[in-house]
């Protein structure tokens, strides 16, 4: 059968629910991929745990497909999902995506809006675990004195609270949009934003979930590069940043890199430092030991790993570091982070890197400044001048001899050089 065909089977027997029919379709390692609270499920099992009680309470289904088309092994499904109840029809516009390959489904997510769902469902969906540091662990942080704002409203996260910074005048023209990686948080920024916002500008710097005090799923499966990009999508429309410079590193570089190719009028500016855009290549040596050590470390030292990074970093500065992680429970998306890094080019969110990487070498117009912690043994001088290369008009980039992988711990004079080369 067609990869539609194939499709279409799947849903005619979920109508029926049918699931020994319908799992029959699906491969072993399948990904089922949703919004919160659904979140993301592997294989066969996986699935039908949580789509039975899902279809629990429902009398009949039916799954009215609009549109099929197929681009290679991938099926863009647009349908409406319709479920009668006890004393009533619900209806779901859906847009599923699914990837079939040697007969089954590999990969398979819904779009939809959650908020629907759970306001006209007779149950709550399950609900995914998620712990939230105490408050008390981010008081007296040296220099982090700044006002926590959470948001747990976002579309397709409702219930889980996502925290940010918000400083400087909230009508400011420029806002500067500063991304973290792992396994660092908001903290990271704390030398940069009063440069920015003492220079007039807004400044946004979110906590990922799973790090700072966002709230940190315990389930390690729920951590995708779907799942955190999306959130980041869902805050930049939810405060309505325009007029954008995008600050990044690490995984906030691999994240937010591929954001403005979806959203090109919001960007106006882009500081990078020590990330990467990648898209399946052969990677370092230096990145293969550092998945290596992550892997053997499940309650990482997080403060001792700072400190070995950044040696004149404060015991005070490396132990805020590591204030948002208590125990391993904590650390799901810290475990997790690299086992997401773009190692092979069938990996998740390959098509949002590749299309990165074709943006910004031929459409981006804006101006770039970049910084390199020249001792980063991971994402160091050469991989950074890789990423000059694929972006378009980037000029020579300001070296920083005594950084290393977390550049932003000599963030002010980082800050100071990238707002004079703005103009700003």
């Amino acid at each position: 059968m067609q990869p539609t065909d194939i499709v279409r089977s799947f849903l005619k027997a979920m109508e029926i629910l049918d699931y020994p029919a319908a799992t029959a379709l699906v491969a072993p390692d399948c990904v089922y991929t949703n919004p919160p609270p659904i979140g993301t499920v592997t294989g066969p099992e996986g699935i039908r745990a949580v789509l039975e009680p899902f279809f629990a309470p429902t009398i009949r289904n039916e799954f009215l497909i609009l549109r099929a088309a197929q681009a290679g092994p991938v099926v863009f499904c647009e349908r409406i999902d319709r479920h009668q109840l006890a004393d009533k029809w619900v209806e779901l516009p859906v847009t599923g995506v699914f990837e079939v390959r040697n007969g089954l489904i590999t990969y398979w997510r819904d779009y939809f809006d959650a908020a629907t769902i759970l306001s006209q469902w007779p149950q709550r969906l399950p609900i995914m675990e998620a712990l939230r540091t105490d408050d008390g662990r981010f008081v007296g942080l040296p220099g982090y004195s700044f006002t926590p704002h959470y948001i747990d409203t976002l579309a397709g996260y409702e219930g889980l609270r996502v925290h940010y910074l918000d400083e400087g005048p909230k009508d400011a023209a420029v806002s500067f949009l500063c991304l973290h990686g792992q396994p660092a948080w908001s903290y990271l920024y704390r030398k940069m934003i009063p440069v920015f916002a003492g220079a007039g500008h807004r400044v946004i710097a979110p906590d990922l979930l799973g790090f700072g005090r966002s709230d940190k799923p315990v389930d390690e499966s729920i951590y995708s590069f779907a799942f955190h990009r999306g959130m980041l999508c869902a805050l930049i429309e939810a405060l309505d940043l325009r007029n954008i410079v995008l600050v990044c590193q690490d995984w906030g570089g691999i994240l937010g890199l591929t954001i403005p190719p979806d959203m090109p009028d919001r960007f106006t500016r882009l500081l990078v430092m020590n990330t990467a855009i990648p898209v399946g290549e052969p990677v370092s040596e230096g990145f293969v030991r550092w998945r290596d050590f992550n892997r053997s470390r499940p309650d990482m030292d997080i403060a001792a790993l700072f400190q070995r990074s950044q040696p004149d970093l404060s015991a005070e500065e490396a132990a805020a570091y590591a204030a948002p992680f208590p125990d391993a429970r904590y650390k799901a998306g810290v475990r997790r982070f690299p086992e997401l890094v773009m190692t092979d080019p069938d990996m998740d969110g390959i098509a949002e890197t590749k299309r990165a990487r074709t943006w910004w070498g031929s459409e981006w117009n804006g101006p770039t400044f970049m910084a390199v912690g020249m001792t980063d043994p991971v994402l160091g001088p050469d991989v950074m001048a890789s990423l000059r290369q694929q972006i378009k008009g980037c000029p020579p980039p300001l070296e920083v001899p005594d950084a290393g992988h977390f550049v932003q711990e000599k963030g002010d004079r980082i800050a100071l050089a990238a707002l004079a080369a703005f103009g700003l």
